[in-house]
């Protein structure tokens, strides 16, 4: 194992405030973990800060007390509603509704595209016959497409 340099070492109130948890909270989980120090400072013990952050992310629910476990689940619900607040998280219903409309334009573009092209002259008659069939085609997929969509959708909305 390499020596650590005092610069990689901290104190748990330092380590606290680089990872926003309570100096108490790191405290407690340090002493139950039996997280020794891996090197001292003016007498008082020192931590590497990845061994700490790793510590943090370890905690499992199942060995938390009762009132551990529900003030876990509290903040990781708060989390979850802070982070949908900030959007961070976009519901799939809000998805899914976002993806039906990109389709339902791309649909109307393909449907309309045509007409532009005949409008402008820009292709010989036969080229526009075939253009038209394509887009038409290409069209009917999307429509498709975005009714296996709405069909997905409808199966996993409870009833």
């Amino acid at each position: 194992m390499t020596k650590k340099s005092p610069s990689d070492l901290v104190s748990l109130r330092l380590a606290a405030l680089r990872l926003r948890v309570g100096r108490a909270t790191l405290t407690r989980i340090v002493e139950q973990r039996g997280i020794a120090p891996d090197g001292e400072h003016n007498g008082h013990p020192t931590y590497s800060l990845r061994k700490l952050r790793k510590a943090l992310e370890c905690q499992d629910p199942a060995q938390m007390s009762e009132s551990e476990r529900g003030a876990y689940y509290k903040s990781e619900l708060l989390r979850v509603q802070l982070e949908e607040m900030c959007a961070g998280l976009i519901l799939r219903a809000d998805h899914e509704a976002a993806l039906v409309e990109i389709l339902e334009l791309c649909i109307e573009c393909f449907k309309g595209l045509p007409a532009k092209v005949k409008d402008k002259d820009v292709l010989p008659e036969h080229a526009l016959v075939r253009f038209e069939e394509e887009t038409t085609k290409a069209a009917n997929e999307l429509q498709r497409k975005l009714d296996e969509v709405r069909r997905a959708a409808a199966e996993r909305t409870p009833k």
